[in-house]
């Protein structure tokens, strides 16, 4: 893939910045008002459990059974209430369904249950209610067996997820040091927090419903963000070596730096887009709210690494980076000291350039004295 290594990238710094701390303000007060829209992993709320023991439903007639499963969530649905997950459970004429209802109004959850009851009982008890919401919880119910759910991620595990991402990217901030310098690492460290809270923004502002699942996606953004950050500081680190590239400045060598880069990774980037594409297809519900999050990663990660990262790493440079061989070193002529182990005698200091000048004539006197023999 071909790329414009010309090509100024460092020039939409500013903008680019203004847009993300636009953005994390917009969030901070959304999250700040609204929260998180936490799901059911977070928040908890009912498991309903829907036996047909009671009812004219054939669960071996796959067609009817399918039918009922439309007409329960179209139930569930109608009342406001959001579905987590649906399931089917056990076998031989006592199928079930089981199904994970988002927190909602005790109210709502009422209501499902009776429209649940109405739409399928055969059961006489039910039947001859004059108030239908009385067959709550009485034996010909069939959703008796419902009960409240809490949310199993907490605080404490929130907590223990950011502290074990922040240490890990202070090991590979503290491993870059010793392969990009200090400003190299620096800027590893800034892009993989950059990116990882402009993809929180995205999910607060479009109130992408969050679940424990989040926490894979975050880790998968850091590790993203790292490997880009540290091609793009190897690159630059490759580049300024070159003495081709002598006479460049920091911001000629993060340009030149993004070009060979961008070719470089751009593969990477469409295979994790057509990864997180076919998984966003095939997957559950729960599993596609966190690959979109993903996906939005991807994208902020590729932004900040063409026009944000290589322009932070010129800023923090006050002089022009310098990247010596290994084992490589420049030493400066100094002057030998000779001295007499006479404590009267004078010391005397001979330059480099004298010892040369005398090899020199010494090595006119041997010329001329063979000549003459």
């Amino acid at each position: 893939m071909k790329s414009n290594e010309k090509a100024d990238y460092t020039k939409f710094f500013k903008p680019c910045l203004i847009v993300a701390l636009a953005l994390i303000f917009v969030c901070g007060i959304i999250v700040g008002v609204f929260g998180f829209n936490k799901g059911f992993d977070f928040v908890g709320g009912t498991q309903l459990i829907v036996d047909f023991e009671l009812t004219n439903v054939d669960t071996e007639n796959d067609e009817q059974f399918l039918n009922a499963q439309k007409t329960v969530k179209k139930i569930i649905s109608d009342n406001g209430a959001r579905i987590n997950s649906f399931q089917e459970q056990g076998s031989y004429g006592t199928k079930s369904f089981v199904i994970q209802i988002k927190k909602t109004s005790d109210e709502n959850i009422k209501n499902i249950r009776i429209a649940i009851n109405n739409e399928f009982s055969t059961s006489e008890e039910f039947a001859g209610l004059e108030d239908k919401s009385e067959i709550i919880g009485r034996n010909g119910d069939l959703t008796r067996k419902t009960t409240a759910v809490d949310g199993f991620v907490s605080s404490t595990v929130l907590l223990t997820v950011i502290a074990t991402l922040l240490f890990a990217l202070t090991i590979a901030t503290i491993y870059a040091m010793f392969r990009v310098k200090t400003r190299g690492a620096m800027t590893i460290a800034f892009g993989g927090v950059l990116d990882v809270i402009l993809t929180l923004c995205f999910v607060g502002i479009t109130r992408l419903e969050i679940n424990r699942y989040i926490f894979v996606a975050m880790a998968l953004i850091l590790c993203l963000s790292v490997y880009a950050s540290a091609n793009l500081m190897l690159n630059i680190k490759d580049n300024a070596k070159n003495p081709h590239n002598a006479n460049m400045t920091n911001k000629e060598i993060a340009n030149l730096s993004v070009g060979k880069n961008l070719s470089q990774t751009m593969y990477t980037y469409i295979g994790a887009l057509v990864l997180a594409v076919v998984w966003c297809v095939f997957g559950t519900q729960n599993i596609l709210y966190s690959l979109l999050s993903c996906l939005a990663g991807i994208a902020v990660v590729l932004a900040t690494h063409i026009f944000v990262l290589p322009a932070f790493w010129v800023a923090i440079s006050s002089k022009k980076e310098t990247f010596t061989k290994q084992g490589v070193a420049k030493v400066e002529a100094q002057p030998i000291r000779v001295e007499n182990k006479d404590n009267d005698a004078e010391v005397v200091e001979i330059d480099d350039k004298e010892i040369e000048i005398i090899d020199d004539e010494a090595e006119g006197e041997q010329t001329e004295n063979q000549n003459n023999k």
